[in-house]
């Protein structure tokens, strides 16, 4: 095998799980095929891993790891499995063969691209110019320090291009942004005079919230609607602290960790999940990713994307994987086995308790192993064993590879029970986004306190996107005490009771018995 065969074997299985999807289903969504696809190739390491035993080695192995009941016993009969081993260390060896630990970036590529944008300028074709600026700025090597005159630097000459060229076009806030970025470094007299006054012009010209993304008050406390109960029915659920009214926001939040569809990578800011609206920034190291600003960049830079930046053309295919390895990355692994230490069993001491959007609130939701099929969790346990020995290359550091493929493991089944679909809504906050078919799904997100809401096939809330905030609201008015609910998908409007119980089981391992089931039932 060549250094680009396992891209190819990837690539080609996205190919064939495409036209099955196509042949099984009249409402066909390419995002179903890239969320899919990591599930999907897994099969491999588990079926070559069985390729070579005999029928009564399988049967003797499959009640082996069915009898398991924790995830470091399954991980550990695996990776004690000769055959299992080799086929996910050949696996390893392969995608390392194609990791490439420099930068992406070429000056001569973006010269080039600034010279054809500059021609496009001249003759006043100020859309083509921006496109090429764009690519200059993307291919350009950064800056090493805000400091260092950087006057004839590609990327701040770019830079400053473009946002001459959004001025020309109008795109004002666009425009107000690139200045902004630019003079963090040192310019010429000139060219710096030029800048703050096209930053003045525009500031004149904008309102103040057309510049700020939501994404920036991330950090900002807002008063909860709700408490958190528990019943041994359900487990933990989300009470209302007060009346609310229709359309009133009971709960908005940013993911713990988020999933952008690869496709969408031009289109969606890579961190924020924000559409781009013809203003990207790049990372400063590799061309895969974009973002919708230089804060985003930093932001994404400096919580994960620095460790996963080399690799990323191989995860970006590992969707539910990704997330994991995020989580990983965002912890770091001292400190992911330290908090695992302290994780318990019993939710019923987080009744009336903080639920943060921190690892520990995360690593407390359920992932309803023992509910999952054989072969699954044997698929999921392999890429898990994968995954936690390529991070091993990520870190640079030895650890135990049980320990940590059992927490990457628990991640991913948390990630499948709990993620929500992040959708592009395009319609206002105030309509019902359940039924429009107005959306376009374009990542996932993990949430701390939103993964708290139960189900209900009448939903008393629903949830709406601004990237990848989530923000719920009420769909009719809530009492003081009266328990919060939306539908994971299935709902009384579109589905059968036989559907929707079947569509419950089958992705989130239960029943559902709200009152419109029971009296359905009945």
């Amino acid at each position: 095998m060549d250094s680009n065969s396992f891209l190819r074997e990837i690539i080609s299985c996205k190919e064939w799980l495409r036209k099955q999807l196509i042949s099984s289903s009249e409402n066909y969504d390419e995002f179903d095929c890239e969320w899919s696809l990591f599930a999907t190739w897994s099969s491999t390491l588990f079926n070559k891993g069985l390729k070579n035993k005999c029928k009564q080695a399988k049967v003797l192995f499959k009640e082996s790891f069915s009898s398991l009941t924790t995830n470091k016993e399954r991980v550990r009969l695996i990776f004690a499995n000769s055959e299992f081993y080799k086929v996910i260390d050949d696996y390893k060896n392969l995608i390392l063969s194609d990791i490439h630990n420099e930068s992406k970036k070429c000056a001569k590529k973006s010269n080039a691209f600034s010279c054809i944008a500059k021609w496009n300028f001249e003759k006043k074709q100020y859309v083509d110019a921006l496109k090429f600026f764009t690519k200059a700025i993307f291919y350009a090597p950064f800056p090493d320090d805000c400091n260092t005159n950087n006057e004839k630097h590609p990327f701040l000459l770019a830079l400053a291009n473009r946002c001459e060229t959004f001025h020309k076009l109008q795109c004002y806030r666009n425009c107000l942004l690139d200045a902004e970025d630019a003079l963090k470094y040192d310019f010429d007299p000139l060219k710096r005079k030029t800048l703050e006054i096209l930053r003045k012009e525009c500031l004149s010209k904008i309102n103040f919230k057309d510049i700020c993304n939501d994404f920036i008050d991330e950090n900002i406390e807002h008063k909860s609607a709700v408490r958190i109960g528990y019943s041994e029915s359900k487990g933990r659920l989300l009470i209302s602290n007060e009346a609310l009214e229709k359309s009133s926001v009971v709960v908005e939040d940013f993911p713990f960790v988020s999933w952008l569809r690869p496709s969408l990578y031009d289109e969606y800011c890579n961190y924020c999940l924000l559409p781009l609206n013809n203003r990207s920034y790049p990372c400063e190291r590799c061309n895969l990713v974009t973002y919708c600003s230089s804060v985003c960049s930093e932001k994404s830079w400096s919580t994960y994307h620095k460790l996963e930046c080399d690799y990323l053309h191989v995860f970006k295919f590992f969707s539910i994987g990704q997330m994991a390895v995020r989580i990983v990355m965002m912890t770091g692994i001292e400190k992911l086995i330290e908090m695992e230490t302290k994780c318990t069993s019993d939710l019923s001491h987080w009744a009336n308790g903080n639920f943060c959007n921190d690892y520990l609130s995360i690593a407390s939701l359920v992932g309803h192993e023992n509910k999952i099929s054989y072969e699954y969790m044997c698929t999921f346990t392999c890429a898990a064993i994968l995954l936690a020995q390529l991070l091993k290359d990520v870190f640079k550091v030895d650890f135990d590879t049980c320990v940590v493929a059992s927490i990457v493991l628990k991640l991913m089944m948390i990630i499948k029970t709990n993620a929500f679909t992040i959708t592009d809504d395009k319609l206002s906050e105030h309509c019902e986004a359940t039924t429009s078919g107005n959306e376009t799904n374009i990542g996932h997100g993990l949430y701390a306190l939103p993964s708290l809401f139960s189900h209900s096939c009448d939903p008393n809330c629903y949830q709406y996107f601004k990237g990848s905030k989530i923000r719920i609201l009420t769909t009719k008015r809530v009492e003081a005490g009266e328990e919060v609910t939306i539908s994971y998908g299935p709902s009384f409007r579109v589905c059968s009771y036989e559907e929707r119980q079947k569509k419950l089981e089958n992705t989130f391992c239960f029943r559902c018995f709200c009152s419109y089931c029971e009296l359905e039932a009945k």
